[in-house]
């Protein structure tokens, strides 16, 4: 008799260790598709709300998910992006990464900036409070480094709004645009002043190159270049086959100014005003070209 009132104790005990098995299940299910169905609005509402955006980015009217949305309207710092569409992988956000494909869709519109392709670095290279004002030492293993990696990123953009971020060597108003493409580049933003170049695999086309150089119009038609690292600055090799013959490289150096080191020999199609503005970069070599060097 005893036996037999025991066997429903027993299937009641298997019962409630089932119910309690099921009831984890979905509570998972239940929190991970709220997870991956986070809308980007609440998101980027709960940020402001608590001052955990950095204070250079503004983010306007996003959509879809932190996973895959859209923004009508981005500005970092004093650059505006328009249409801003990204994929986010949450493995990495979960290790304190933003591992990111992004897409800024004006390409087709010359005074626009557009861009797409990978970005990966850490959250906290997004603060400027953990920007490390250290002098660079050049030494790896003496403090942590932020690190932006890019993959397949292109980059459009106005000449002027290129220009305004340089010091140039003289005075002039650029106008086409640049047509920026990276294989693949690692940059160093640990040092507020400097951006080190560890890799950089790419090319910069100028297209539609013109400038105005104290108030006289020159048409350079189009310049291309190589981008590398030397020195851990970012480099550009010119291609010598520009109506200014320039044969140079570039170099992107500390507080975003540049040194210039090469040759160049005006094409004599150009203005007057330029093959004059020569003779103040002392005498040609036997093949008729002016050492520049800034």
């Amino acid at each position: 008799m005893s036996e037999a009132v025991s066997q429903p104790s027993s299937n009641n005990k298997v019962s409630t260790k089932s119910l309690i098995y099921i009831g984890v299940v979905f509570l998972f299910l239940y929190c991970f598709f709220l997870i991956i169905n986070l809308p980007a609005a609440w998101v980027v509402e709960q940020a402001k709300q608590r001052n955990m955006l950095p204070p250079n980015v503004n983010i306007s009217a996003p959509t879809g998910t932190i996973w895959q949305g859209e923004a009508q309207y981005m500005r970092i710092a004093n650059i505006n992006l328009n249409k801003v569409k990204w994929e986010l992988s949450a493995t990495q956000l979960l290790l304190g990464n933003i591992d990111a494909n992004i897409k800024v869709d004006n390409s087709r519109q010359a005074q626009s900036l557009s861009m797409s392709g990978n970005i990966h670095l850490p959250i906290a290279a997004l603060s400027p409070a953990q920007t490390n004002h250290a002098p660079d030492s050049g030494n790896p293993a003496e403090a942590s480094k932020n690190i932006i990696t890019l993959d397949d990123f292109k980059l459009r953009a106005p000449a002027n709004q290129i220009a305004h971020y340089l010091t140039l060597p003289i005075d002039a108003n650029l106008q086409g645009r640049f047509l920026i493409d990276i294989a693949q580049a690692e940059l160093d933003i640990t040092a507020s002043n400097a951006l080190r170049c560890e890799l950089m695999q790419g090319d910069i086309v100028w297209q539609n190159a013109n400038a105005n150089v104290y108030g006289q119009f020159i048409n350079l038609n189009a310049m291309d270049a190589s981008l590398s690292c030397a020195e851990r600055n970012v480099t550009m090799a010119f291609n010598p086959n520009n109506k200014l013959g320039l044969d140079a490289v570039v170099k992107l150096v500390d507080n975003n100014q540049i040194t210039i080191n090469g040759v160049m020999k005006p094409d004599a199609s150009l203005p007057k005003s330029v093959h004059d503005a020569m003779q103040y970069l002392g005498k040609p070599n036997q093949q008729g070209q002016y050492t520049v060097e800034w």
